[in-house]
């Protein structure tokens, strides 16, 4: 523990007196008789005040003198108050992929904030500026095959065209030709087996798609002259023609075939709206093949009618077939039902009953692949990453190997790629999606996975190689899936491709509306990256209605409405985020900004502690921090901070510039601007805000360095003489005197005039005057300080040449006169600000800013600035001393009673 001087000193006088009162004892008189009969006298004396030594409020001994130095009326400015750097960016998050990852592993994300200003990309007009119109452009251009000899044209060029022709139309091989049209016999899809009919058909040209013969009935051609027929390759036609190999009698051999009818049904439902009806026509059929009571009962039929069901939102009907076959069939040791009945349950957020079906399955058939990846897939669907892996690698290792379990294994691949994009295994990843892509290159949600990863990752192999993927299958397909749309949507934004990135995440917006929060929110990122505030917040919103749980939605709403001065909705959404992730960390630091912006310091650094300590790494986290302990005076932890971030990232602007200031603060300006100066020199561009600033601070250390506040407290013996440098004019009735540790105008005026009480400092020198004045509640007269420049006159009076003051008239309006020459009368004008009271002190300051014809003066009131910036050229044109202090204005017969104390004068040193 340190020891005072004053605890030395009185030590030493302790002992000292310790000494004197044993040496004073120890006399040899002698000692009374034990047997002497005198009384002791016995006086009486007033109890003492205990009051007095009870434990007061301790003093701040910090701004005190030394003990042992001599005394000095002027102490050191206070600091300079904190000017923070132009802080680096912090780093943005693009938008996730369809899975992931999840918010506690965002960091994969990262970009360095970037805007490019793209006005107008979302408007409905084509975009100037270079832009091809085709790229906006949805309507048709026309068929290029249209008047095309296709006789002319190569064999693969000729298949390429003719198999567009059979997607649209149907055909018949007609006398060695081939004619384009549609078949328009009633029941039409048995006319093969209606041999004495005849055909009929209506021409269309292939090229046009109109009618040869617009407005004649269609030609009948006699079957003799047909050698074959055929439907368009429509899913329509596709069902139409399955349906009818079923229309006989089933036998226990037709029960896979059935299965494969009806799951080629609900593949195409949406384009054949036919398909789910005929498909549990057959699938009825099918498991009447099987008695219940049978012991070769097969459940695969009713799972796929269960199947069936459920795509055509017929839910009820789904969970009464599963309940049968649990309950009443003797399914319930069937792991695949509990499955099948646990994805169902899933569907309606029957979380906790969807996980025990899952677990009864998993329990039935710890070894089933498929029991396996079902709960896996549930797993993952609830965010528990960890747990997904477990069950969805243990399913891709038992996974079928037959040719026709190929979508199954494609299904457990890409599902466990993106488990393992979730918690930022990206490598992982990638090699699971890359497993998926080569069991089936025209899987689209495996693809889109492996383009995400490869993004992700940023190895231009790995991305080249996906995007060659894509290449492939695009080529090989006439449409894109919701999955594909939002991969490309994103890797376009990665490339600066907004045009494309625009198109592609607007295509996945209408392709799946159960998932377009997922392209909205990308969508918000790609107008946020584009200058497009509007719409990036309008597409955030939106995203927000659809899934207001989404980590990234929340953070990006949470930034888009702080950059709108929100603070509270800001707060709400990133608050809200962390209820989901506790360790997000780029929440955790949208937080501290915003308490920082707030003014709660403490707060904040609640916030930059926690992110620091998650991610040691962010140099930037590091130096915000130190910035934010520095306003909580906690020099001693932002030099920590600060030095932290120099040995993650050494040369990191904010964080030397923040060193720079914890060094002055701790005296030593000298090292202070030492790191200040090397920070700029490391600037090479002298326009660099980093640089300007560093500049900046130097000149104010410096600047600050050179001046001093010299004290008046009037301590000193009372009496008419005020000394230490002070001058008086009296005369007109009242007197100065010191008095009560204050200087004191009081008296009546016995003529009208002005009592004054000033100092002088060099025009160069003096930069500030404050004091406390205090005015009694019987004052009639105008009291107030001022700053003058004056001419000594022969006669003893002195001439104003340039003055400001600062005043309470009688009525006690707070008011300023400035006079800016000689013989200049200027007017007292009122100041708007708080009232000037009696009976009390009052701070008020006068100051001076610049030099030369340049000067500029402030003024305070309660140590507010009530008028700054005030030009007086003549007050700092001349090398003379200026005159400032207390004056009184009053009338004769009219009484003052005016005190000054605490005066505080800035001054440059001498």
């Amino acid at each position: 523990m340190a020891v005072r001087q004053e605890q030395i000193v009185f030590g030493c006088a302790a002992l000292l007196l310790g000494y004197m009162a044993y040496s004073g004892s120890s006399d040899s008189g002698r000692k009374p008789g034990l047997g002497t009969t005198t009384e002791p006298e016995f006086t009486s004396h007033p109890a003492p005040n205990t009051g007095i030594a009870l434990p007061g409020e301790r003093l701040d001994m910090s701004g005190m003198r030394d003990l042992f130095t001599p005394p000095r009326d002027t102490v050191a400015l206070p600091p300079l108050d904190l000017e923070r750097p132009p802080f680096e960016l912090l780093p943005v998050l693009a938008p996730p992929a369809l899975w992931g990852p999840a918010a506690g592993h965002l960091e994969v994300l990262r970009r360095e904030p970037s805007t490019v200003d793209v006005p107008g990309l979302f408007e409905d007009e084509v975009l100037t500026g270079g832009l091809d119109d085709t790229e906006f452009d949805e309507d048709p251009i026309g068929d290029p095959n249209v008047g095309l000899d296709i006789s002319l044209l190569s064999p693969q060029e000729r298949k390429a065209i003719i198999e567009g022709y059979q997607k649209l139309y149907d055909w018949v091989e007609l006398d060695g030709n081939v004619i384009w049209g549609t078949i328009r016999n009633s029941d039409r899809y048995r006319i093969t087996e209606r041999l004495e009919e005849p055909l009929r058909f209506l021409l269309i040209d292939p090229q046009t798609g109109m009618e040869q013969f617009p407005g004649q009935p269609p030609i009948e051609y006699a079957r003799e002259r047909v050698r074959k027929i055929h439907f368009a390759r429509t899913a329509v036609n596709e069902v139409e023609l399955g349906n009818l190999t079923f229309s006989g009698t089933l036998g226990s051999s037709d029960l896979d075939r059935a299965i494969a009818f009806a799951q080629r049904c609900i593949e195409v439902r949406h384009e054949a709206p036919q398909a789910l009806d005929m498909a549990e026509a057959v699938l009825k059929r099918a498991a009447e093949i099987y008695a219940v009571n049978s012991k070769k009962l097969d459940v695969a039929p009713q799972l796929v009618l269960a199947r069936v069901y459920e795509m055509g939102f017929r839910f009820e009907d789904a969970f009464d077939l599963y309940t049968s076959l649990l309950q009443e069939q003797g399914q319930d040791i069937n792991p695949e039902v509990w499955s099948r009945l646990g994805a169902l349950q899933t569907r309606f957020r029957m979380f906790d009953r969807a996980e025990e079906s899952h677990a009864q399955a998993l329990a039935l058939a710890p070894g089933s692949w498929l029991v396996r990846w079902s709960f896996g897939r549930f797993l993952l669907e609830r965010g528990r990453f960890e747990e997904a892996i477990t069950h969805l690698t243990a399913a891709e290792a038992r996974e079928p190997s037959l040719p026709e379990s190929q979508p199954f294994r494609v299904g457990i691949r890409r599902d466990l790629g993106w488990a393992l994009l979730s918690i930022g295994r990206l490598n992982d990843a990638h090699r699971a999606f890359q497993r998926a892509v080569n069991a089936d290159p025209t899987d689209e949600n495996a693809v889109s996975g492996l383009l995400s990863t490869a993004r992700m990752l940023g190895d231009a192999s790995a991305l080249s190689d996906a995007r060659t993927a894509v290449d492939t299958l695009q080529g090989e397909s006439s449409g894109a899936s919701f999955e594909l749309l939002l991969a490309l949507g994103l890797d376009a934004i990665e490339e600066g491709d907004w045009i494309a990135a625009r198109r592609n995440l607007a295509e996945a917006t209408t392709a799946d509306p159960f998932r377009a929060h997922l392209a909205l929110r990308a969508r918000s990122a790609l107008a946020d990256r584009t200058g497009n505030t509007d719409v990036a917040l309008n597409a955030i919103e939106a995203a927000y209605q659809v899934d207001p749980t989404d980590p990234w939605v929340l953070l990006q709403r949470g930034r888009l409405l702080f950059q709108r001065d929100d603070l509270e909705a800001a707060e709400t959404n990133l608050r809200s985020a962390l209820n989901h992730e506790l360790d997000f960390v780029e929440a955790l630091v949208g937080m501290a900004v915003l308490m920082e912006a707030r003014g709660d310091a403490a707060s904040a650094e609640r916030y930059w502690q926690r992110a620091a300590s998650l991610e040691d790494d962010q140099a930037n986290v590091h130096a915000r921090r130190g910035w934010n302990l520095l306003d909580l005076r906690d020099v001693e932890g932002a030099s920590e901070a600060f030095r932290t971030g120099l040995r993650t990232q050494p040369g990191l602007p904010a964080a030397q510039g923040g060193l720079a200031w914890c060094y002055y603060l701790r005296d030593d300006a000298e090292e202070a601007i030492t790191l200040l100066g090397e920070l700029a020199e490391r600037q090479t561009d002298a326009t660099s805000p980093i640089r300007i600033w560093a500049e900046t601070q130097i000149v104010r250390i410096q600047d600050h360095q050179e001046k001093e506040v010299w004290l008046e407290r009037f301590d000193r013996a009372p009496g008419i003489v005020i000394g230490n440098g002070w001058q008086m004019q009296e005369g007109y009735g009242p007197e100065v005197n010191l008095e009560e540790q204050a200087a004191h105008i009081r008296g009546r005026f016995t003529e009208s005039g002005r009592v004054r009480l000033w100092r002088e400092e060099p025009v160069d020198a003096f930069l500030r005057f404050e004091a406390d004045v205090t005015i009694s509640g019987d004052t009639k007269a105008r009291v107030g300080i001022f700053v003058s420049r004056e001419q000594q006159q022969r006669i003893g009076d002195s001439r104003v040449l340039a003055s400001v003051s600062l005043s309470r008239n009688r009525d006690g309006d707070v008011q300023q006169r400035l006079q800016r020459q000689a013989g200049l009368e200027a007017e007292y004008e009122n100041l708007f600000t708080s009232v000037w009271p009696t009976g009390q002190p009052m701070r008020v300051a006068i100051a001076k800013r610049g030099t030369g014809s340049d000067t500029l003066i402030d003024l305070y009131v309660d140590d507010l600035p009530v008028l700054e910036g005030i030009p007086m050229p003549r007050m700092g044109a001349s090398t003379q001393n200026l005159r400032f202090g207390l004056f009184v204005d009053g009338d004769t017969g009219r009484s003052c009673n005016v005190s000054l104390d605490d005066v505080r004068v800035v001054r440059r040193r001498p």
